[in-house]
């Protein structure tokens, strides 16, 4: 994506996106780094806090990197009224403990993401009330519905965090673990416990 000047409101204050403020069929282009928007960076510090739990030292943001490119477009139909299509793509990469052995270990998360929000009036009529995706410009795209003027585009961004990460990782596949008995790293060495 190509990256333009961001206007004051595109900051995404706490992750949240004004939808009044942007302009009709005007996509924003935003490429935000680490250190720019403090609720992308306490992300990042929950993701690596949450993935190296042994580690009783404060985590930082500078064990790992984290960049959001963002495509934002406010549409309207008389279908679905005033709507606004977010694609976006996020990189992120993060120190994580081995789950049998905790030896760090490097672990990245590349995923793209697709989603359409509408109006939360919407939210209970039979076509969108069960569907958590939505049809619309040649694609699929993940539906979310917003009230007010406000969308939590944290929330989007979490979500793709989580569901693409390394729930289980590991140094080695071939990891022996640690022993249940002693402790000891049964990479390392034979404790000679069963």
């Amino acid at each position: 994506m190509n990256k333009s000047a961001p206007l004051p409101f595109t900051k995404l204050t706490d992750g949240i996106l004004k939808v009044d403020k942007i302009n009709f069929n005007k996509p924003l282009e935003l490429q935000i780094h680490l250190n720019e928007q403090p609720w992308l960076d306490k992300i990042l510090y929950d993701l690596i806090k949450e993935n190296n739990p042994s580690n009783n030292k404060e985590s930082k943001n500078n064990d790992g990197k984290l960049l959001l490119d963002i495509h934002i477009e406010k549409k309207h139909s008389t279908r679905l009224d005033d709507y606004i299509l977010i694609k976006g793509k996020i990189e992120v990469a993060y120190p994580a403990e081995c789950v049998r052995c905790l030896i760090p270990t490097s672990q990245s998360i590349s995923c793209e993401f697709s989603s359409c929000f509408i109006k939360s009036s919407f939210e209970k009529t039979p076509e969108y009330k069960d569907s958590t995706e939505i049809y619309i410009h040649s694609e699929d795209r993940d539906l979310h519905f917003y009230k007010g003027h406000e969308i939590d585009v944290k929330g989007v961004i979490l979500e793709e965090i989580y569901v693409n990460k390394n729930h289980f990782p590991l140094h080695d596949p071939d990891c022996k673990g640690l022993c249940s008995t002693c402790g000891e790293n049964l990479n390392n060495s034979d404790c000679g416990h069963k």
